[in-house]
């Protein structure tokens, strides 16, 4: 509750704050990218053997090599570099996953593997720049509540829009929501060149 209200007062008094929390709340979808794309991978190789092991692993290269990216990213292009960069990374994802749709010989598991590389590096970005972002601006004593109140409206969101989105891949060849996630994750990028200072 104390979270909360804290949270409240600083989005009606501060126009940062307002500025990160809508950041946080519209790079929810880019940051739901690589469970979203195991549902829609899971409807075309389920039952394909080694599947698993090739996703686990663009999971983990992706976690090594954007390690090393966003922290070149971060020196050079700041927070909002490191958030326009992570949105268009998972608009690629999603335009893949788009093609894999309309294409039927992309319905190889390597391209799976590609899109879920891609989705482990845009997700790495989202919580470092906010971070960086808000400690640029908050006073020490209230950071940890004002990152509290962010993640409260994320889990919020992330819950409401899993569940919108969620179900429908589970159905063979259901277009929409792919094609949803690459729109959500245009209008990320949209928001930090137009948000982010």
């Amino acid at each position: 509750r104390e979270t909360y209200r804290e949270g409240v007062e600083t989005a009606r008094s501060q126009s940062w704050f307002r500025s990160y929390v809508v950041i946080q709340l519209v790079f929810v979808p880019v940051s739901l990218g690589t469970s979203f794309y195991s549902i829609h991978a899971s409807v075309n190789h389920g039952d394909t053997v080694g599947s698993l092991y090739v996703l686990v692993i663009s999971s983990s290269v992706g976690l090594i090599v954007g390690s090393l990216f966003w922290r070149y990213i971060n020196r050079v292009l700041g927070a909002r570099g490191m958030l326009v960069i992570s949105a268009l990374l998972g608009s690629t994802a999603a335009l893949i996953c788009v093609g894999i749709e309309y294409l039927q010989e992309w319905h190889e598991i390597f391209i799976y593997g590609i899109v879920f590389f891609l989705a482990t590096v845009a997700n790495q970005a989202i919580f470092t720049s906010t971070l960086s972002w808000l400690g640029a601006y908050a006073p020490t004593q209230h950071r940890a509540t004002l990152i509290g109140f962010g993640a409260l409206l994320v889990a919020i969101e992330s819950t409401l829009l899993g569940a919108a989105l969620g179900a429908p891949p589970q159905g063979a060849a259901v277009i929409g929501p792919t094609i949803t996630i690459l729109g959500l994750n245009a209008v990320a990028a949209a928001a930090a060149l137009l948000v982010v200072p």
